[in-house]
């Protein structure tokens, strides 16, 4: 995302009208304002979660013909929006800390020499980027059920409620002996047509 510098005296004005942001500090050292002086335009990295919106409008289990709907455990998508958002200003100043560091530095070496700065911001520029490792990969939201299983051979049926209305079974066995508790995950890879809405 490109972001612009402004140098008004000892205050620095970081500016990126996409996002509507606004971002100032004071520096008070004669050489740190001579070095960003010739800061303008440069590559500063935020990290941002894209919302991944939920496929199936929701799902039972069906045993010896009663339903049992699932409950939400954990709402992981919200948790991910809130965390993020609670720890924007500490990503924001360490993001444009390193930005200004390395245009700082790209900037004293143009003065030796001109070619090794212009491949140090080029560097600088390519190596920019967000760490959006944390979120992406999780699911949207955990749920669950709970069903009293007989002792012996068990058939149950897992039932989604598809986008446009229909619903889509899967079918599982299970032989469960006395005072026996079982687990079974079930994780959805399907994903909507429309594009990832930014949640940030």
């Amino acid at each position: 995302m490109e972001n612009l510098l402004k140098d008004r005296g000892k205050d620095v004005l970081f500016v990126n009208e996409a996002m509507g942001l606004n971002f100032a500090f004071t520096l008070d050292d004669d050489d740190d304002r001579s070095r960003l002086s010739g800061l303008s335009i440069y590559r500063v990295a935020f990290p941002r979660y894209r919302e991944r919106p939920v496929f199936y409008r929701g799902a039972h289990l069906q045993y010896e013909g009663q339903r049992y709907p699932l409950e939400t455990a954990e709402d992981l998508n919200r948790i991910a929006i809130h965390s993020l958002r609670e720890r924007m200003m500490l990503e924001f100043s360490k993001g444009l800390l390193r930005a200004a560091l390395k245009k700082a530095t790209e900037m004293s070496l143009r003065k030796e020499d001109v070619t090794l700065g212009a491949l140090i911001g080029v560097v600088n520029a390519i190596t920019e980027h967000a760490d959006t490792r944390n979120w992406q990969t999780l699911p949207h939201t955990i749920s669950y059920a709970r069903i009293p299983l007989r002792e012996g051979d068990n058939e149950v049926d897992f039932v989604l409620y598809e986008p446009a209305g229909g619903e889509y079974r899967h079918h599982f066995k299970y032989r469960a002996t006395r005072n026996q508790t079982l687990f079974h995950t079930f994780s959805s890879l399907e994903s909507m047509d429309s594009p990832y809405r930014s949640a940030w």
